[in-house]
């Protein structure tokens, strides 16, 4: 019976979706949601712009955890899907969509 590998400490390794940045970027978008929708109530195109903004401001925040990511990844995994890069797209797609109505608001 061997006893070589009884001394080693077994460590799991965990995926990291908990992470500090990811809940300041979601953060950002339920309270860009949240301001744009208070505009919305109040007839206020600027808090309605304010709220757009948030949601520009969680796409860098995004955008700049993504690029920490990827500096981390080896050549051949660069193109799989992963958390920053969803939370890249959520973020986008949010802050697109609050400019756009915001946009639209102003127009019609």
């Amino acid at each position: 019976m061997s006893l070589s590998g009884s001394g080693r400490s077994v460590k799991d390794k965990t995926l990291k979706v908990f992470d500090a940045t990811r809940l300041m970027v979601q953060l950002l978008e339920i309270g860009g949601l949240i301001v744009f929708f208070a505009g919305i109530g109040l007839d206020e195109i600027l808090l309605m712009g304010v709220g757009a903004m948030l949601g520009w401001g969680a796409t860098a925040l995004a955008y700049h955890n993504f690029q920490k990511d990827m500096a981390k990844r080896t050549p051949d995994r660069r193109d799989a899907m992963s958390v920053p890069k969803l939370a890249l797209y959520i973020a986008f797609t949010v802050a697109s969509a609050l400019t756009l109505m915001t946009l639209l608001s102003v127009v019609v």
